[in-house]
């Protein structure tokens, strides 16, 4: 994961046994704003985009700055209900109450694809691009399609209930909605399908929430009289690249697709506090199974669910590289599965161990080095070029002396004593410069003083590293403790002297 400016914390998952580190993303920029909806742009990986009850902001995860206000979208009344950023476009699209708007990721300026005069056509719940171009957005007073090319919305027939607003999912050129009643998936047309207004489009459902079929671990006998409109779907989940695999979260149950939604598996709901879902992925990189819910971070392990953290309030949450990024009522978090270290041991596979994750990284200890030693490559294009400009400075000389005056006929006087001035340029240095020669020469035994300095460092950086990994691992006893502890000091002290303190600051800093 790139480096991000945040403040640290750390988790203790207690009943896993295991410790789990996640850190908190500064949000300076939104004043203590109700969070909606988070999720980062997929041409710029590091702009973060978060949802508000009274707007879109956004920000670069690298930088030091605050959340900016996207400008172009209404600062009043309009919650983002929904995030999609645009596979290889430069654009996010944002569902607002407001209207839906499409966002540059570079200017952060909207501009406005659909708007109503009325409150309920106004207000978008949530919108997909299909991989022609075409939009699809689910409002409180119906469906709305525009077509590329063509400025015109119109309204979508549906086969499901629109008083409440769908959930939209779009994998390609298949679009699947989640309304209170079931999923229903919209693609090419099929032999009895639902026709829609669009030319070569049906509607399929694919998932009824009333089916028997669909029971899981919630319909235990403390659920018995809950009446059926308590079923909701709350989302739906999938991947770009993989078409045929879908997940559902419910206030009854989670469940699993691999064929399109044409069989539904029921997950087991142990260890998950499944009536309170909000959110549901399945990661991008890590190809897990993530669930948020109100009160905390889970992932499905093949048999049951292992929550990663305990959140308060949770709202939203998405992948970024093989970290997690959650938003809650109390911030934005950043979470990585892969970064713990068991108590109860520690796997080959989670080598990246969260003792190593507050060390500084090894270009980060050669830059330190570099810059201690002062043998960067910036030192010499320097002196390159001053070089190159000292034709342009003449040679300077000053005088206190007697003038002469003379004539062709050989006849010459002398006057008082006055100040004289010569300036005196060398215009064969605008071609060729004789201390050129002499930078070369330095630049040679520079770059091979640098490389030694580098190699020296990185060597001691990785046998350091590798008792570390040992000491994990493996554990040390007795005598053998004491002098690999005190070879860890040694390494880390002629890390610290090539660095000129820099590594040691590092360390401090951190603990």
């Amino acid at each position: 994961m790139r480096r991000m400016v945040l403040l640290g914390v750390a988790l203790v998952a207690a009943s896993a046994g295991i410790v789990y580190a996640q850190e908190c993303l500064d949000t300076r920029g939104l004043d203590g704003r109700e969070l909606t909806v988070i999720a980062f742009s997929q041409m710029d990986s590091d702009a973060l985009f978060v949802g508000t009850e009274d707007g879109l902001f956004a920000k670069d995860v690298k930088g030091h700055v605050s959340f900016r206000r996207v400008r172009g979208m209404p600062h009043e009344n309009c919650r983002v209900n929904a995030i999609r950023p645009g596979v290889l476009q430069p654009e996010v699209l944002a569902a607002t109450d407001r209207g839906l708007f499409a966002v540059n990721v570079y200017s952060l300026k909207a501009r406005c694809l659909f708007s109503r005069s009325d409150s309920d056509e106004r207000a978008c719940f949530d919108v997909v691009r299909l991989a022609d171009g075409a939009l699809i957005v689910t409002t409180r007073a119906g469906v709305f399609s525009q077509q590329p090319a063509e400025a015109e919305w119109v309204r979508l027939p549906v086969p499901f209930d629109e008083s409440l607003p769908a959930r939209l999912l779009g994998v390609g050129s298949v679009v699947y909605a989640a309304s209170q009643d079931g999923v229903y998936r919209y693609a090419a047309a099929q032999d009895g399908g639902y026709r829609s207004a669009v030319r070569g489009r049906s509607w399929e459902k694919v998932f009824d929430a009333a089916s028997p079929a669909y029971e899981s671990d919630a319909s235990s006998a403390e659920d018995e009289d809950a009446s059926e409109d308590k079923r909701t779907i709350v989302v739906i989940a999938g991947l770009e690249g993989e078409p045929e695999r879908l997940c559902l979260a419910t206030t009854f149950g989670i469940f699993h697709s691999q064929d399109a939604g044409r069989t539904w598996r029921t997950l087991p709901l142990s260890g998950l506090d499944y009536a309170s879902v909000r959110d549901i992925i399945i990661h991008p990189v890590l190809q897990e199974l993530l669930c948020l819910t109100r009160s905390g971070l889970y992932v499905w392990k093949g048999e049951d669910w292992v929550q990663l953290a305990p959140v308060f309030e949770g709202r939203s949450m998405t992948g970024f590289g093989t970290d997690v990024v959650y938003a809650s009522r109390t911030g934005i978090y950043v979470f990585d599965p892969l970064m713990r270290t068991g108590i109860a041991g520690m796997a080959a596979a989670d080598i990246r161990a969260a003792a190593f994750r507050n060390e500084p990284t090894i270009e980060e200890v050669q830059r330190m080095a570099i810059e201690y030693a002062e043998v960067s490559n910036e030192k010499i294009r320097d002196w390159r070029r001053r070089a190159s400009i000292r034709a342009f400075l003449p040679d300077f000389s000053m005088g206190y002396d007697k003038t002469v005056y003379g004539s062709s006929s050989g006849s010459f006087a002398v006057g008082p004593r006055d100040w004289g001035v010569s300036l005196e340029w060398e215009l064969g240095d605008l071609i060729y410069n004789e201390h050129q020669t002499s930078i070369d020469t330095r630049s040679k035994l520079m770059v091979q003083l640098r490389n030694d300095i580098l190699a020296e460092v990185t060597r001691l950086y990785f046998e350091r590293r590798r008792l570390q990994v040992e000491r994990t691992m493996e554990g040390w006893e007795g005598k053998e403790h004491f002098e690999k502890e005190l070879r860890l000091q040694e390494l880390a002290a002629l890390i610290n002297r090539l660095t000129g303190g820099g590594f040691e600051n590092v360390l401090k800093s951190f603990n």
